[in-house]
């Protein structure tokens, strides 16, 4: 698997090795700099099969192989930004939340907002024993705060 990921960053196209109607099918023509397999692999349209005549040896290579290696490349940004959304998220279950917060007086919520907060935003002290997972309000109580919301009980949090 980490062979073929490396040719495909290894192995470039020039513009002159497609024609117009290939550019055209592959989404167009760069801008006259040749372009690695694994760029050229993210355009939607195009496949590795698609590839073979710039690295046939992809030919002697498993198909569920080449396959995953297609999967990976061309998913790769979306998972990164996953990863580093599960991280920031995993961050924020230590987040604590002071305790005497009057969720009513904060600007920034709506007054649906405020009641759930009110309601399920406890400190964690009020429920010493619970894991991260169970302090989380149900979705209901999530989806009533606003992005602008969350960001204002996020700055009244303690750094």
């Amino acid at each position: 698997m980490e062979t073929v990921l490396a040719g495909l960053t290894e192995r470039r196209v020039r513009p002159d090795d497609l024609d117009e109607a290939d550019w055209e099918r592959f989404g167009g023509r760069p801008d006259g700099r040749s372009l690695r397999l694994d760029e050229l692999l993210r355009r939607p349209q195009v496949t590795l099969p698609e590839l073979r005549r710039f690295w046939p040896e992809l030919d002697a290579l498993a198909q569920d192989v080449v396959l995953e290696a297609e999967t990976r490349t061309k998913y790769e940004g979306y998972l990164r930004r996953q990863e580093e959304l599960a991280g920031r998220m995993g961050r924020l279950e230590n987040v604590r939340l002071p305790a005497d917060i009057d969720y009513a007086a904060v600007s920034g919520l709506s007054r649906e907002s405020s009641k759930s907060s009110a309601r399920w935003l406890r400190p964690p002290s009020a429920r010493p024993d619970a894991s991260p997972a169970s302090r989380r309000p149900p979705w209901p109580a999530w989806k009533s705060i606003s992005k602008n919301g969350a960001n204002t009980l996020w700055a009244l949090c303690p750094a």
